[in-house]
């Protein structure tokens, strides 16, 4: 005979404890979402900050102000050009027409206007666009856990082929000739970075020393292809180590400063569009998502049947035409040659990652296995 359970009285019933709100503690993923949020321009911030405030040491060390150094940098990089407002005109690019503007646009030697801040803001941006693809080549493989240190080879590999088009193929129409530099240019790039990524994907080789390596190989290749006696050597004076000069209806437009004077050309707003689509392919897309899945934890992204190796050598050739269509873009008129996880620690993550949660004692076990 099996006793009834009376409930105790109302006044007996025990309640939960509530929590406090004042202690409440953030979780771990609160506390990386706000992160997330505001590492993407505090970090930045923080890192440029203290750069320079290394800099400013080490230059006061040597005996020097570092705020004159500091001036001189401000200066010579033309941010002070936004600090000569005026009455002036600008010129609608590749048209006849100018409108009011409070800014001096002069960047061309040749005008009698000519503001030195305009050209060397003009030639800031110039450089900013090369730092800028190449950076997105390097920027795009880290969100899939990849350490992409052959930007440098990718450049390279983009220039040699760029510059092989843009010097021989003399005879084709200005657009067709810059549009098929660039495309071969980005492929050649691709090429190079994709070795690096099926050789990660295929035998798990580390891309830090592949990179460094292919980096190593395309220059000792360009200075094959382009030194005294190489295939590509200019035609008109042997003794000097460099291509033919690129035609001149395969130089991109410019359309800030002389163009006899490396101005700034439209490749600057093919690196503003690089950017955009980073954003896009990275934030809204699902190729993005496992990308970015991938290199946050592959295990995880395995369990979810997003094979990690599937991306490893993708994601390298989707990231290198950056580097190289930049390079490309800054071949100019000639091109010089120069001297320019283990397998036990991943089966102890997987064993720790499972489908079941173990215990802590197991997972630190496990964890620490050598």
């Amino acid at each position: 005979m099996t006793e009834e359970l009376v409930p105790p009285a109302g006044d007996d019933i025990e309640e939960p404890p509530h929590a406090e709100p004042a202690g409440y503690a953030p979780s771990v993923a609160e506390r990386f979402a706000l992160y997330q949020r505001a590492g993407g321009i505090i970090t930045p911030v923080l890192t440029a900050v203290f750069a320079f405030a290394m800099g400013g040491v080490v230059v006061a060390a040597t005996g020097h102000n570092p705020f004159l150094t500091y001036k001189a940098i401000f200066n010579g990089t033309g941010l002070n050009w936004f600090f000569h407002v005026g009455n002036h005109h600008i010129d609608i690019p590749f048209t006849n027409h100018h409108v009011w503007f409070p800014w001096n646009t002069a960047a061309d030697i040749a005008d009698p206007h000519y503001s030195v801040a305009a050209n060397s803001l003009a030639q800031t941006l110039l450089y900013a666009t090369t730092l800028v693809l190449t950076g997105l080549s390097v920027a795009f493989a880290f969100r899939c856990g990849l350490f992409n240190i052959g930007g440098q080879g990718q450049y390279l590999a983009g220039a040699i082929s760029g510059v092989y088009v843009g010097s021989r193929f003399v005879g084709m129409g200005g657009s067709g000739h810059i549009l098929l530099a660039i495309v071969l240019a980005s492929l050649a790039g691709a090429f190079w970075g994709a070795i690096a990524g099926f050789l990660k994907a295929t035998v798990g080789a580390h891309e830090v020393i592949t990179t460094i390596m292919l980096n190593w190989i395309v220059i000792w290749v360009g200075q094959y292809l382009f030194g005294i006696g190489g295939p590509l050597q200019n035609h008109v004076d042997k003794t000097v180590p460099k291509s033919d000069p690129v035609a001149e209806n395969a130089h991109l437009s410019v359309w800030w400063g002389n163009p006899h004077l490396q101005g700034l050309h439209i490749g600057f707003f093919i690196a503003v569009a690089g950017l955009i689509v980073f954003w896009l392919v990275l934030n809204r897309t699902t190729l993005g998502y496992e990308i970015r899945a991938v290199g946050f934890n592959p295990d995880a992204a395995r369990s979810r049947a997003t094979t990690s190796s599937r991306w490893q050598s993708p994601a390298r050739s989707r990231v290198s035409p950056a580097a190289s269509t930049c390079s490309a873009m800054r071949s100019g008129s000639t091109c010089s040659t120069s001297r320019s996880r283990t397998s036990a620690s991943s089966e102890s993550q997987s064993r720790c990652s499972g489908g079941t949660r173990p215990s802590a004692s197991r997972c630190r076990q496990c964890c620490s296995a050598p």
